[in-house]
């Protein structure tokens, strides 16, 4: 039996929203596969297949699966889902990194703006999405990460002293058919 991957991608998940990873509507037997080792101790992520059914087109629940904290083996496999009609493959954050209070932002210089966030649980090199600002919401890719505070790439305009700021985690898949 041949096995083909028909769709791969990454995913930045935002907690409580479903995100359609691919939808199929060639028949065969899928697996979804997932790249969790992005978790870790608060989170909270369930995959899903959807498949279509013939007599009414309404979608209905093939599979579900809920994993929590980080992964020990983070490649995770669905059972094979046959389909004759359409596949829709999801993932959804329910929970983690929550939004963290930002209590300052100050002139790093040049580009960059320095973040006070106490215990924002970010690394040199994450990405996390800042909102509920007047000058500095968006998503950003961290640096110059030490104790409470973080650096952005992002001109010093205005210490806000407001908002808050929210780990993005990027979960790799990929969708095979059999």
């Amino acid at each position: 039996m041949a096995v083909t991957s028909v769709a791969h991608g990454s995913q930045s998940a935002t907690i409580d929203s479903e995100h359609t990873l691919d939808t199929q509507a060639s028949a065969g037997v899928y697996v979804l596969v997932a790249d969790l080792s992005a978790m870790e101790a608060p989170d909270i992520v369930v995959l899903r297949i959807k498949t279509k059914a013939v007599h009414d087109g309404s979608s209905h629940l093939a599979y579900m699966a809920v994993f929590a904290h980080a992964q020990s083996e983070p490649h995770k496999y669905s059972v094979p889902v046959p389909i004759d009609t359409e596949i829709i493959c999801t993932l959804e954050q329910t929970d983690g990194t929550g939004a963290v209070a930002i209590t300052a932002f100050a002139d790093h210089g040049g580009d960059d703006t320095t973040v006070t966030s106490a215990g924002h649980n970010l690394s040199d090199g994450d990405s996390v999405t800042i909102a509920g600002t007047t000058n500095y919401n968006g998503t950003f890719t961290v640096s110059g990460v030490s104790g409470s505070t973080y650096r952005i790439n992002k001109a010093f305009v205005a210490n806000d002293a407001t908002g808050t700021g929210t780990k993005v985690i990027t979960f790799p898949w990929s969708l095979l058919k059999m």
